[in-house]
């Protein structure tokens, strides 16, 4: 596996070393934790960026060089600086040898994929040459907030886990959209079956827009009732799929769901009955790490191996980047 770092320290460079002080140290605490072997390491870009912004490294997009035009482009700071487009192709060559790659910072992940960090953070990425890329934060940033230690941690021991396989598996989803009531009796007959389901809901405008229900880790089944003001059903199906909702809230099934006060709300003020025990994933995080970020995304790239699914959505940025409720 090899780490790569965007761009050493002021103390990195008069080391010649690609971590030091402090933040090496920091970086060692993780690896222990994470029962990593040793590490291959390299480093993106050999300066230190003037007044320690990074966007020294790029020509802004109005005041750019005609000959900067066509550089690697980021999608904040601007057109990467000519004199630094043979580190970014080094780099990148450099990494296409390597069975996965942990990046250790954003311009580290952006100079192989293009994204950044706070999109997907400890989520299995590919380069166009199919590398694997597994970003994090780099360890310069645990000293101004050392909560991150936990999460480094936590990444470090999954890319070193992924780096030992041939390649990487992805969960398989099956997802039944339901249609009818028959499909509905089907989801219900199915679940029913089982000792627990997990169930979410997606609200807007102050009502329940879809739910939806998995009976095993691979199935899902999604009730959609309203979309941008178009209701599915007419009154009377509609009517009949919620007293099946009641059927599979009131058994005595345990349930999971993640912030479940939200979901519960909802479907008490739709005057549905619950009977518990309801676990909740947010709060049994909590319980175990109480520092780290409480939303599903955040603890599904801790939990599990998981694209970016927040990314996948189609539409506006403000809609991609929507809060778990």
């Amino acid at each position: 596996m090899l780490a790569l770092f965007d761009y050493p320290s002021v103390q990195d460079v008069k080391e010649g070393r690609h971590v030091s002080g402090y933040p090496a140290a920091l970086l060692g605490i993780a690896t222990r934790y994470a029962g990593c072997g040793p590490l291959e390491m390299d480093t993106f870009l050999p300066e230190t960026p003037r007044f320690g912004n990074p966007s020294s490294f790029f020509h802004p997009r109005k005041d750019c060089p005609n000959d900067a035009v066509g550089n690697p482009l980021h999608p904040k700071y601007g057109y990467l600086r000519g004199d630094l487009l043979p580190h970014y192709h080094r780099v990148r060559e450099r990494c296409r040898s390597a069975r996965l790659v942990l990046a250790l910072g954003d311009l580290a992940l952006w100079a192989l994929t293009g994204e950044k960090l706070q999109d997907h953070r400890g989520t299995t990425l590919y380069t166009p040459e199919g590398v694997r890329v597994i970003p994090t934060h780099n360890p310069r940033a645990l000293v101004k907030d050392q909560s991150l230690l936990p999460i480094l941690s936590m990444d470090l021991k999954k890319a070193w886990q992924e780096s030992l396989k041939e390649r990487s598996v992805f969960p398989s989803r099956r997802i039944h959209i339901i249609e009818s009531l028959r499909d509905m009796d089907f989801a219900v007959s199915a679940i029913l079956k089982g000792e627990q389901f997990a169930f979410d809901i997606e609200t807007a405008r102050g009502q329940v827009t879809m739910i939806c229900f998995a009976n095993s880790p691979t199935n899902t089944f999604v009730l959609p009732f309203w979309f941008h003001s178009h209701n599915f059903w007419d009154e009377e199906t509609e009517v009949q799929m919620w007293l099946r909702v009641q059927k599979l809230m009131a058994s005595p099934l345990r349930k999971v769901a993640h912030n479940s006060v939200y979901d519960l709300t909802y479907l008490r003020a739709m005057g549905l009955k619950v009977c518990f025990p309801v676990d909740d994933t947010m709060l049994k995080s909590h319980s175990n790490e109480i520092e780290w970020l409480k939303s599903l995304g955040f603890l599904g790239s801790i939990y599990c191996n998981e694209k970016s699914w927040k990314n996948m959505r189609v539409g506006k940025v403000k809609d991609r980047n929507k809060k778990d409720e």
